[in-house]
């Protein structure tokens, strides 16, 4: 009888797995990222973001974003700041079985505003830009490969595909990132 219970309770030890993506959960998330197509200088992607798991591991997210982007212009780079923010939903695509590596498709829309060499009209060559802020706004998409390294902690690896309206820059922008999730 001894014996039945210390392997049933070591069975019962063995089988139980941190309590993942539950629809109850929140987490918050940090990004780092780069545009794939960029000139000289790195352009880049920092984010922020709150997250919202619903039924079988998929989840709302909202995120806001800084990113400093360089465009080319007679040889040199200038810079243009992009202020967003995201909300959208993120659909659960496949993972192994206990859900510790998992692939999401997420879908947002996003908007925010767009501030091209630092809001100075005038560029290195004396040339005057027409417009140096605007409002811009569009949508998102994402495919994200999640890896919880600890029952709470997430790695992410992610890749985005974005298209904006108002943009004086090209309209479609891709980046990849990494980043950590905290799920509470």
């Amino acid at each position: 009888m001894g014996r039945l219970l210390i392997i049933l309770m070591l069975g019962l030890g063995l089988s139980l797995k941190a309590q993942q993506m539950l629809p109850v959960q929140t987490g918050i998330e940090v990004q780092y990222g780069v545009f794939l197509k960029s000139p000289d200088q790195q352009s880049y992607i920092l984010s922020a973001g709150l997250i919202s798991y619903r039924n079988n591991g998929n989840y709302l997210f909202g995120t806001i974003e800084y990113n400093r982007k360089y465009f080319e212009y007679r040889s040199t780079d200038s810079p243009a700041d992009i202020f967003l923010l995201n909300a959208g939903y993120s659909f659960y695509l496949f993972g192994d079985r206990s859900r510790n590596v998992n692939f999401n498709l997420g879908f947002a829309f996003t908007g925010g505003y767009e501030q091209l060499n630092k809001a100075n009209e005038l560029l290195h060559d004396g040339s005057q830009l027409t417009e140096t802020e605007n409002f811009v706004y569009g949508g998102l998409g994402n495919v994200s490969l999640e890896s919880y390294l600890t029952a709470n902690l997430v790695f992410l690896f992610e890749c985005r595909w974005r298209y904006l309206q108002n943009t004086q820059l090209n309209p479609v922008q891709s980046t990849i990132g990494l980043g950590f999730r905290y799920n509470f």
